[in-house]
C-alpha cells in the first residue's frame, strides 16, 4: 500500500513538472520579444545619445574661433557670417589683408557683437553640454578675466602691490592680459610716483630696455638707484654687480660693490614684488663677499 501510495505522488509530481515546463515553454517567446524589446530601446538611447554629443560637438565647433581654435570670450561676428574672438580678428583685419580666415574672400572691417553666441556659450557650459580641453580652455580665460578684473580695480584704487602686478602682466602677456610694454611702462611710472619700489625697479628695467620708453640708461640708472635705496634688495644687487663689472656707466668700485651686495642680503619685514632676491643671485652675492669685501 505504501509503495502504491509513493507512486500516486510521485505522478502527480511529474504531472505538475510536466505542466509547469510546458508553460514556461509557451512563455518564453514572450519573454524573448520582451528582452529584445529592452535590448532595443537601449540601443535606441544610445544612439540618440551619441547623435546628442555628435549635434553638441558640432555646436562647440561653430562656436570655435576659426583663428584662435578656442571659444571665444568676445565674440563677434564678422562679415563673412562666421564669429570670431574680437581680439583675434581685429588683428587679423589690422594686418591689412582684408579676407576672410575662413573662406579668403574679400571681407570688410565691420564686426557685430555677437551676445547670443556668448550667451549660448555660458549656459551650454553651465549645463555640461559643453565639456573637454577647449572647455577647460575658455574657463580658464573666464577666471584668468577675473582675477584682471580685480587686481585691475585695486591698482585704480591706489593699491601699489596690485600696479606693480598689473605692469607685469602687460609686460610679459600674463594673467589673460594682452602684451603691450606702453601699458607696462605706465603702470609701473605711476607706480613709482606712488613710491612703489616694485614699480621703482621694473621702471629702471623698462629705462634699460626700451620697454614702453626711449631706452636711457642714466633714467635707468636713477630710478635703479631710488629702489635699491628704498629696500629693494634685487636692485641692490644689481648696483652691486654693476659695480663690481664697471658696467651701467658706473665705475668698477669694490668698495661701492660690497655695500650693495651686503645690502642686498639684507633681511627685510615683509615679502613684496621688488624687495626680495632669488636664490641665485643670493649664492653668488654671499660668494662675491666672501672673496672681495673690501672692509674684512
Amino acid at each position: 500500500l505504501a509503495w502504491h501510495w509513493a507512486q500516486v505522488v510521485a505522478s502527480k509530481y511529474k504531472s505538475c513538472a510536466q505542466v509547469r515546463t510546458a508553460r514556461a515553454l509557451r512563455m518564453m517567446p514572450s519573454a524573448k520579444r520582451a528582452l529584445g524589446a529592452v535590448s532595443q530601446s537601449v540601443d535606441d538611447s544610445r544612439a540618440a545619445e551619441k547623435r546628442f554629443k555628435s549635434a553638441i560637438e558640432e555646436s562647440a565647433a561653430e562656436f570655435t574661433c576659426p583663428i584662435t581654435h578656442e571659444l571665444p570670450l568676445d565674440p563677434v561676428m564678422a562679415e563673412d557670417g562666421h564669429v570670431y574672438e574680437m581680439t583675434a580678428i581685429e588683428e587679423w583685419l589690422a594686418r591689412g589683408s582684408g579676407k576672410s580666415p575662413m573662406t579668403t574672400a574679400p571681407m570688410g572691417k565691420t564686426l557685430l557683437p555677437a551676445l547670443q553666441v556668448k550667451n549660448m556659450i555660458a549656459s551650454m557650459v553651465k549645463s555640461g553640454a559643453l565639456c573637454g580641453a577647449v572647455v577647460e580652455q575658455w574657463q580658464k580665460k573666464i577666471a584668468d578675466e577675473e582675477k584682471l578684473r580685480r587686481l585691475r580695480a585695486e591698482a585704480e584704487a591706489g593699491d601699489a602691490l596690485a600696479m606693480t602686478r598689473m605692469g607685469i602682466a602687460y609686460l610679459r602677456g600674463k594673467s589673460g592680459q594682452k602684451q603691450d610694454c606702453t601699458q607696462a611702462f605706465q603702470w609701473f611710472r605711476r607706480g613709482a610716483e606712488a613710491e612703489s619700489v616694485g614699480c621703482g625697479l621694473m621702471l629702471s628695467r623698462c629705462y634699460d630696455q626700451g620697454l614702453g620708453c626711449e631706452k636711457s640708461l642714466p633714467l635707468g640708472n636713477l630710478h635703479l638707484g631710488i629702489a635699491a635705496g628704498r629696500g629693494s634688495r634685487m636692485g641692490a644687487f644689481d648696483l652691486g654687480r654693476a659695480f663690481d663689472k664697471g658696467s651701467r656707466g658706473l665705475p668698477k668700485d669694490g668698495k661701492m660693490a660690497t655695500e650693495w651686495f651686503r645690502k642686498a642680503l639684507k633681511p627685510v619685514d615683509v615679502a613684496a614684488v621688488g624687495l626680495e632676491i632669488s636664490p641665485l643671485n643670493r649664492s653668488m652675492a654671499e660668494a662675491w663677499l666672501a672673496e672681495h669685501a673690501t672692509d674684512r
